[in-house]
């Protein structure tokens, strides 16, 4: 199984386990997609993710250094929840204003423990044809 594939049942099995979500988005590092669905599957979402984590840590850090985990912002549209995932990966959802916050930070705390298998999986491959190309 691609990737792609791995990471669309992974943000579909999150939706399914809290139907109040409304979105999802996946952003690599530099800001792009790299798995989304529902109301946030667009590269902007992807951007707002890691732009709103970067000036979180920004600004926390005037205070004391540290890196951003996790934020959840309420808003009067919904419940927004940002994580960073493994090899600086950022994922953000968007949940109906009533959602059990806890209940969210649950269910996403599983695509944390996911992302990171899937990833792993994938780095090895990757060092599995890049080691297969050079042989050749």
């Amino acid at each position: 199984m691609t990737l792609t594939a791995q990471l669309a049942l992974l943000l579909q099995e999150l939706h399914n386990q809290c139907s109040d979500i409304r979105g999802t988005v996946i952003a690599t590092s530099e800001g792009f997609i790299l798995a989304a669905a529902s109301l946030l599957d667009d590269e902007s979402a992807a951007a707002t993710a890691v732009h709103i984590t970067q000036v979180i840590e920004q600004h926390l850090s005037l205070l004391q250094p540290s890196r951003c985990r996790e934020v959840m912002v309420w808003t009067e549209e919904g419940l927004w929840y940002l994580m960073r995932l493994p090899d600086e990966h950022v994922l953000m959802t968007l949940a109906g204003p009533d959602t059990n916050a806890g209940l969210l930070r649950l269910v996403t705390r599983v695509v944390d423990e996911s992302i990171a298998t899937i990833m792993a999986q994938a780095r090895a491959e990757v060092m599995r044809l890049g080691v297969r190309a050079t042989a050749d």
